[in-house]
């Protein structure tokens, strides 16, 4: 029954923003605790982790579970795949884990809640659309910026912290 609803629901378009998620994730949460990555890690790790994001919501419309209680599957799945796939410490991986979640926390409460408000579309009539897609990718506004700095001015969190501190 699960296998047949993931595969009557199986969108591309999802897919395409789910993959953004995972790759935006894997490239800008270890970067900002200072960990390096190869480009091969950070893309193996973000497709997985896409995968999960997809996996995970799409059992949750399945089954009619409530929206949000899928973040504890995909913090822990997050975490661990930064431990093996990417080679960096349980703490690091659990730091890193919660940088991701709190830049999706503010993406979501700024920018995607402005966005519902702007198309005046209910949540539940976006699943499958390019306005979903493209809520995803506005839901990771914060991350994609983050992902510009550590780009172009190579920041990292946790050595602006450490300067932080010894003030």
């Amino acid at each position: 029954m699960f296998i047949q609803g993931v595969v009557r629901m199986l969108s591309l378009k999802l897919l395409i923003g789910f993959f953004g998620e995972g790759i935006l994730t894997a490239y800008v949460c270890p970067k900002l605790i200072g960990a390096k990555l190869s480009p091969k890690q950070i893309l193996t790790i973000g497709i997985i982790y896409g995968l999960f994001i997809y996996l995970t919501r799409s059992a949750y419309s399945v089954f009619k579970i409530p929206l949000g209680t899928h973040t504890l599957i995909l913090l822990c799945v997050l975490t661990l795949l930064f431990k093996y796939l990417g080679k960096i410490s349980f703490l690091e991986s659990f730091i890193a884990m919660f940088i991701a979640e709190g830049l999706l926390v503010i993406g979501e409460n700024v920018f995607a809640l402005s966005y519902l408000t702007w198309i005046k579309i209910p949540f539940k009539q976006l699943n499958n659309t390019w306005y979903h897609v493209l809520l995803i990718y506005i839901t990771n506004l914060p991350m994609i910026i983050m992902g510009i700095i550590i780009r172009f001015m190579d920041f990292k969190f946790m050595d602006s912290l450490r300067d932080l501190l010894k003030m």
